[in-house]
């Protein structure tokens, strides 16, 4: 049995995303995602919160997690906009991260079409709570994975500096946020977050 949620639309009117306003239908195993309640049978996108069980393994990308990488990058801010412009919305990603999550959702999905649009209206999409969440949710996922794949136990500290550096960054550094070589802003940026991880 479904339920419907009205969650509201994009930040700004007019945005031309698809798929404003939104609706959630909730039943006991999965959340999916509408761009109105008729349409079920055209457009299913789960929003596969329980990304674990696509590798058969436990995760550390939790709603707490996810929550804590928020409020590292812009105080929960959804309308935040930093980084001269290339990072946006409560997670602070830029185009590329969010690029890279779209494709691996559109494909775990099969819905290419629907996470293709959702890129291409990066400017606006990366401000929507929900979509945003969901896109931030995969790219920590893709990181988790590719740090397992490498034989490097993740932890949210790890995590947090792969997602805030980018894997090979973080990698350079051994995934240490206090290595050496770091500089004092970036180290002070890290431990900050370590913090706030901690809690």
């Amino acid at each position: 049995m479904l339920a419907f949620i009205v969650v509201g639309g994009l930040p700004q009117e007019g945005a031309g995303l698809k798929i404003s306003p939104l609706y959630l239908a909730l039943d006991c195993n999965t959340i999916s995602i509408f761009p109105n309640p008729v349409m079920i049978s055209k457009l299913t996108i789960p929003l596969m919160l329980a990304f674990s069980k696509l590798f058969g393994q436990s995760t550390i990308v939790s709603d707490a997690f996810l929550d804590h990488v928020a409020y590292i990058e812009s105080n929960f801010d959804h309308s935040a906009v930093g980084d001269k412009g290339k990072a946006r919305g409560a997670y602070q990603m830029h185009y590329e991260s969010f690029q890279d999550a779209c494709k691996w959702l559109g494909y775990k999905n099969n819905k290419l079409e629907f996470w293709n649009d959702v890129c291409e209206e990066f400017d606006s999409s990366a401000h929507h709570p929900i979509l945003s969440r969901t896109v931030a949710t995969a790219y920590l996922t893709m990181l988790e994975y590719r740090m397992k794949k490498d034989k490097i136990k993740p932890t949210p500290e790890k995590l947090y500096m792969a997602y805030n550096m980018g894997y090979a960054g973080a990698k350079a550094y051994s995934f240490n946020r206090n290595h050496v070589g770091l500089d004092n802003k970036r180290q002070s940026i890290l431990a900050r977050a370590a913090y706030i991880l901690s809690r």
